[in-house]
């Protein structure tokens, strides 16, 4: 979220986006749209998790296809790092890495916080590069981890988002 920050300030500044624009981490609904799961049902991540069976980022075909992204075959092989962006095919959407490459968080919170633990739950989706098992790579997946937890498997991807009336109205 730092870093979403930071650029939409930086690109405030150089005037590449309007006022009202903003980059944050997608939503988990956004990132299910994206990955095509437009029929989950349940209000939050905790309720739609691992719903939906046997859909992955390229479809429904098991082991993954050759080429369908950077992540553990289910003969256990990988390549062991990122792999740089556009590596690999898009989705119809004309998205990559959505499957593979890092665990990616989104901006919502899995079972919110426990004042009990000091647990902060987020939710990463897509699986990694060290990814194998056939469950974690369902699109459906929720991944829950302490947001304060940091890994070379974690990463994120930003989406530009217009930033909501009442936000703008305060600049």
């Amino acid at each position: 979220m730092a870093f979403c920050k930071w650029l939409t300030e930086k690109e405030h500044n150089k005037n590449l986006i309007e006022d009202r624009q903003v980059y944050r981490l997608p939503t988990d609904l956004e990132w299910s749209m994206a990955v095509g799961l437009v029929n989950e049902s349940g209000a939050t991540p905790e309720m739609r998790d691992g719903k939906i069976k046997n859909e992955f980022p390229w479809g429904k075909q098991w082991p993954p296809p050759n080429g369908a992204g950077n992540h553990a075959a289910a003969t256990g092989q990988r390549r062991g790092a990122t792999m740089p962006v556009g590596s690999f095919k898009p989705n119809s959407l004309g998205l990559y890495d959505l499957g593979g490459n890092v665990w990616e968080w989104c901006f919502d919170t899995y079972k919110g916080g426990n004042s009990a633990t000091s647990r902060d739950w987020g939710v990463l989706r897509g699986g990694s590069w060290a990814t194998s098992n056939r469950l974690e790579m369902q699109s459906s997946y929720r991944n829950v981890v302490d947001r304060n937890d940091r890994d070379v498997i974690y990463g994120f991807r930003c989406v530009l988002a217009m930033r909501p009336a009442s936000e703008t109205e305060d600049k």
